[in-house]
């Protein structure tokens, strides 16, 4: 198995998904295989690593005052200690890459939508870009979380054929009963501990 790198292709992948999600996802389509999505999901991990370890590692001591609560001086993981994390996280991030397509996939054929593995693999994978590029800055972090949930919606509406209201309904549905059941768990779980 021969994966290849272009950094000019992945720049120019990511300004159309960042920039023209519905013709990104339209234009992807034709992708064959499943090797380029996995070598923007390898490389979207290891820039998400490198940042939150450039995150932790230089951002943490401008904010020290703010976060005397968390690390003690002494406690403050140094740059060398991350490094296994780094690793982990990029790996793991890839792994479970796989994981969360299938749950996506499985979900999609109870809600009776037709396509393959490899459609929710592709619009797992590159909807993850904002998040992956720009989750780690603070206070704005989050809208690039969802921003991130945006292009899931508008790659299961192209991919699927579906509106993306629809799409919006088929993806947020089982997350709102998931926050219930857990909630449902944790207030069980807080009612008899003593």
């Amino acid at each position: 198995m021969e994966l290849t790198f272009d950094p000019k292709e992945f720049v120019e992948k990511t300004k159309s998904i960042l920039r023209t999600p519905v013709a990104f996802y339209k234009g992807i389509e034709k992708e064959k295989g499943w090797k380029p999505a996995f070598t923007y999901s390898i490389v979207l991990s290891v820039i998400a690593s490198v940042m939150g370890l450039l995150e932790v590692t230089l951002l943490y001591p401008l904010f020290q005052n703010q976060l005397q609560g968390v690390f003690s001086p002494d406690d403050r993981p140094q740059f060398l200690e991350l490094l296994p994390a780094f690793f982990l996280s990029a790996i793991l991030v890839v792994l479970l890459g796989f994981v969360w397509s299938g749950a996506l996939h499985l979900w999609f054929r109870v809600c009776r939508l037709k396509g393959t593995y490899w459609n929710a693999y592709k619009t797992f994978t590159y909807s993850r870009a904002p998040l992956s590029l720009f989750g780690w800055i603070p206070v704005v972090g989050g809208f690039f979380g969802l921003y991130s949930l945006y292009l899931l919606v508008v790659g299961i509406s192209v991919h699927y054929k579906i509106t993306k209201t629809k799409a919006f309904f088929v993806l947020v549905v089982p997350l709102i009963a998931l926050f219930v059941i857990q909630g449902m768990l944790f207030a069980a779980a807080t009612s008899i501990m003593p």
